[in-house]
């Protein structure tokens, strides 16, 4: 067991200092704008986007806010591969990571029961949960990056599967 926890370590030593190599000294701030399809119908959010130089996890914070419900939450993810499509043009690239999410999310919705009446249906959720992100990006010039990625997701406290989406962009200085 102490030997798989030996290789694991000494990758994830190597990945940090590989996966990062374009950025390592500059900042990342943007903007995204999400979409999270659920078993119980979906909701969208926005939110904002940092990179922190020479810390290898890429932050998000977003909030959304509707006639009967409010949420917003936090995740960080480490890429893994950072890698671009064609070698001889760094712009655009492909990203694999993990990591981790906390969100709070309240929804009241009444509805009509017959022959009960009027019902309330109210969920008031903190949940913790895995992410695996995986997404392309382009940079339009050195300073600028667009960027597409899906997160497949397990939560834990009320355990269920969810798969997020999100498209942004961030300016590099």
């Amino acid at each position: 067991m102490k030997r798989i926890i030996l290789i694991i370590a000494l990758v994830a030593i190597f990945a940090a200092g590989t996966a990062f190599a374009d950025e390592p000294e500059r900042w990342g701030v943007g903007a995204l704008y999400s979409y999270y399809p659920d078993a119980a119908g979906f909701f969208y959010n926005i939110g904002v986007t940092l990179k922190v130089p020479n810390v290898p996890v890429y932050w998000a914070a977003g909030f959304g806010v509707g006639n009967y419900d409010y949420w917003f939450g936090i995740t960080g993810d480490y890429y893994f591969f950072d890698q671009p499509f064609n070698p001889e043009n760094n712009n655009f690239r492909w990203y694999l990571g993990v990591g981790g999410e906390i969100h709070y999310y309240y929804y009241e919705y009444s509805y009509y029961q017959w022959p009960i009446g009027t019902q309330t249906l109210i969920v008031d959720e903190f949940n913790i949960g895995v992410r695996i992100p995986v997404g392309i990006r382009y940079f339009i010039n050195n300073d600028i990056e667009i960027f597409f990625d899906i997160a497949p997701t397990i939560r834990f406290i009320d355990f269920y599967f969810q798969c997020p989406m999100a498209v942004g962009f961030r300016f590099w200085f």
